[in-house]
């Protein structure tokens, strides 16, 4: 059984998608990660034992379509809120994968916020877990990073597109 599947079968009762928010950071620290730079060995799976592969196009495919499906709102600003960005089955992956180490002591203080209250986060540089990488090679996609620019800019490039990176505090 594999990870994704134990976590799955874990928390299958837990509460379903709160839909994340999309945002691009530039930081010309990270190089965007192509599909073959983050692909795990054959023998790993994501939910339901696909191959990493076919995790990582399904989902892609999937956010792509949300991302040309949700219209832009207005009004206090210029936002895109994307519900059910990702797969059911996926986001539960993500959701398990946050609560094993939001209870355990890999979390840190987040210095960069209010010192009066301080959360804490797990920085997910270098973390070589699946969902993680297939997250981070998604949000590194040219095509992704165009399709979410498409909503905000009037012909958006390459340029700009290769120009925005992960945060180098990827959390």
């Amino acid at each position: 059984m594999t990870v994704f599947q134990k976590a799955k079968d874990f928390f299958q009762g837990a509460v379903r998608q709160a839909s994340p928010i999309v945002s691009a950071v530039g930081e010309a620290q990270n190089p965007p990660v192509s599909l073959a730079a983050i692909a795990p060995a054959a023998d790993q799976t994501g939910p339901g034992g696909e191959p990493f592969d076919e995790l990582y196009s399904r989902v892609r495919a999937h956010i792509l379509a949300r991302i040309g499906e949700t219209a832009v709102g207005t009004e206090p600003f210029y936002h895109s809120f994307i519900e059910s960005i990702f797969p059911a089955d996926f986001y539960d992956a993500v959701r398990a994968h946050m609560l094993q180490f939001k209870y355990s002591d890999k979390v840190h203080d987040r210095h960069q916020d209010n010192p009066q209250f301080m959360t804490q986060r797990y920085n997910l540089v270098g973390n070589t877990d699946d969902v993680v990488r297939c997250i981070h090679g998604i949000f590194s996609d040219p095509e992704v990073k165009l399709a979410l620019l498409a909503n905000f800019y009037t012909s958006p490039s390459r340029e700009l597109a290769d120009a925005l990176h992960i945060h180098s505090e990827f959390e």
